[in-house]
């Protein structure tokens, strides 16, 4: 989790609750127990995942994500072991406002080209344009808009010409469809917690939304593919798209 207590990363500023967001992606991509009539079943149920963590409850570095990337896609990172198991997508679930350092493309670059793996990025929650929200302005990536539950760009979603395609993010503040449960992405939060807007459902799962959902159910998609054809390239799965 990223929970904090008062004062535990800038003094005098109020803690917050854990968001169990790392969970909420991986849930979407295919973690989970299926076939048991409870809770979900991922886009590709019997997919690997490698978690990678490089955020925590004070937020991130861009160096740690940087060789994040590079360590989970099979390359050399100082200090670490090789990864014996490299990834073939890299999802990131992540963001802020701004362009794209001169390193992050180089990290991005580095992964696509030498070992052929395709990064995954969110578009961002800002209702703006993607322009101005990296990583998923950077080139040689592949960016993921959210859709709401009716197919259309959903309010927060940010949009314009960095993004590739849309993807159900959900919008867990709304329900159109009256069913009583709000209209978000259903996926995993903690093993032991409830979903604070609804009883509806088991404990461990909750409703969430964002372009952080979206971005996964494209990375599982992928994952299908590659699942029927391994020796797909990265151009051959963005050509699918």
């Amino acid at each position: 989790g990223d929970g904090t207590d008062f004062g535990d990363c800038i003094p005098g500023v109020k803690g917050k609750s854990d968001t169990w967001h790392g969970n909420n992606v991986a849930g979407v991509i295919g973690m989970g127990i299926t076939n048991n009539t409870e809770g979900i079943a991922g886009v590709n149920w019997e997919v690997k995942v490698l978690h990678v963590r490089v955020s925590g409850k004070c937020g991130s570095d861009d160096f740690d994500l940087y060789d994040a990337m590079k360590w989970s896609a099979g390359l050399p990172v100082p200090g670490a072991p090789l990864n014996p198991n490299p990834a073939r997508i890299i999802n990131i679930s992540l963001g802020s406002i701004g362009l794209c350092e001169p390193l992050m493309q180089e990290a991005i670059n580095e992964v696509v080209t030498k070992k052929g793996t395709s990064v995954v990025t969110s578009a961002g929650n800002n209702s703006g344009p993607a322009m101005f929200h990296t990583p998923s302005n950077c080139q040689n990536v592949i960016t993921v808009a959210a859709s709401d539950e009716q197919g259309r760009l959903a309010p927060y979603s940010n949009f314009g010409s960095p993004v590739m395609i849309m993807a159900p993010g959900g919008d867990s503040k709304r329900d159109v469809d009256n069913d009583g449960m709000p209209d978000g992405v259903l996926t995993l939060n903690h093993p032991g917690q409830q979903d604070p807007n609804t009883s509806n459902i088991p404990v461990g799962y909750e409703f969430v939304r964002g372009t952080s959902l979206s971005a996964p159910h494209v990375s599982g998609v992928l994952a299908l593919w590659l699942a029927v054809n391994p020796a797909l390239t990265h151009a051959e799965l963005v050509k699918g798209l």
